[in-house]
């Protein structure tokens, strides 16, 4: 039992009914919360509350709840699932950027750490070996944009002869 079901809970020792304007005043419990906690007491095998309207999961703020008194279990310690709270389309697009960014610059430091032992380096040496150091899938094209980058930041350069081989710049 988490604590805000603890603290929806002890509120019925008061009162053997409830509103959910009610509840929310005495445990101060911000609404999409007491929302998903209030489901978590009725809905399920653990049904420690009953709600007025039984036959909808959707709590609501006109509704009205009561203690279960005919809720009996043998155990001594029970468990209640809380209803977990569903990621928006907004922040799995915000958490798959944040991501991105990170794999950027471990591309990076990958590619870095690679030239730093050996100095100068083919690129059809270094972009396996860069792929076979990461712990995530990424493309040829991937590397090959990272490569670029790190020639812009003057990390690295190409070699005046050969095109296709890097001196790495400390």
């Amino acid at each position: 039992m988490s604590q805000f079901q603890a603290m929806v809970c002890l509120c019925f020792n008061k009162q053997p009914e409830l509103t959910f304007q009610e509840v929310q005043a005495e445990t101060q419990i911000e609404e999409e919360e007491l929302k998903r906690t209030l489901q978590s007491l009725t809905l399920g095998k653990q049904k420690i509350l009953l709600k007025q309207k039984a036959g909808s999961k959707e709590i609501t703020e006109d509704m009205g709840f009561r203690f279960n008194d005919a809720y009996t279990n043998p155990k001594t310690r029970i468990h209640i699932n809380t209803i977990q709270l569903r990621e928006t389309v907004a922040e799995a697009n915000k958490t798959n950027e944040a991501v991105r960014r990170d794999r950027l610059h471990i591309i990076d430091a990958a590619v870095v750490r690679i030239m730093k032992t050996r100095n100068t380096y083919a690129h059809n040496l270094l972009v396996p070996d860069v792929v076979s150091q990461l712990k995530f899938p990424v493309t040829m094209n991937q590397v090959k944009a990272r490569i670029e980058s790190l020639i812009e930041r003057e990390y690295m350069a190409r070699d005046e002869e050969q095109p296709n081989v890097y001196n790495y710049l400390a």
